[in-house]
């Protein structure tokens, strides 16, 4: 059944236009695809498999902007070893660091390449995408810096990523 819509199409239009989108999108599946059900491992290294998601993402903005947004934020990733399933899965292992909840470094190390290739993607879109603003939104420099220094923000700084 169709409703009406009660402010009408014009102005539903000129919402959309004017609002700013945020899309955050790969933690997922760099958690539960490419690391800890490898999954995607057999058919990606890790720079294919980026490409792989950030043609996905590039479908996703498009698509936005086909409905009309034209102002996007798009999120990186954060440092994805240091969040608390990747901190403690990754010193499972029999070694020095066993289930003592240390930072995967490499798996960081992805991140800020992701990120970096993000960026380089982001100018490349909005070229393409006439009258749209896309914005890179860094989440992994404040989260890690929380992480390492947590005394900057607080005594009772508790950080759930």
């Amino acid at each position: 059944m169709y409703r009406s819509n009660p402010v009408g199409n014009t102005i539903v239009d000129e919402i959309i236009e004017n609002a700013i989108f945020t899309v955050g999108a790969t933690t997922n599946d760099m958690l539960f695809n490419y690391y800890d059900l490898p999954t995607r491992r057999v058919d990606y290294s890790l720079s294919g498999y980026h490409d792989f998601l950030l043609s996905n993402l590039k479908t996703f903005v498009s698509d936005l902007y086909r409905m009309g947004a034209r102002q996007i934020s798009i999120t990186g990733l954060p440092p994805v070893g240091s969040l608390p399933i990747q901190a403690t899965v990754g010193t499972i292992p029999l070694g020095p660091n066993i289930l003592q909840h240390k930072c995967v470094v490499e798996q960081n190390e992805d991140s800020q390449v992701y990120n970096a290739k993000l960026q380089g993607y982001i100018t490349r879109w909005e070229a393409t995408l006439p009258g749209a603003k896309l914005a890179y939104a860094d989440i992994y420099t404040p989260l890690m810096d929380m992480i390492l220094y947590p005394n900057k923000y607080g005594k009772y700084t508790i950080i759930v990523i």
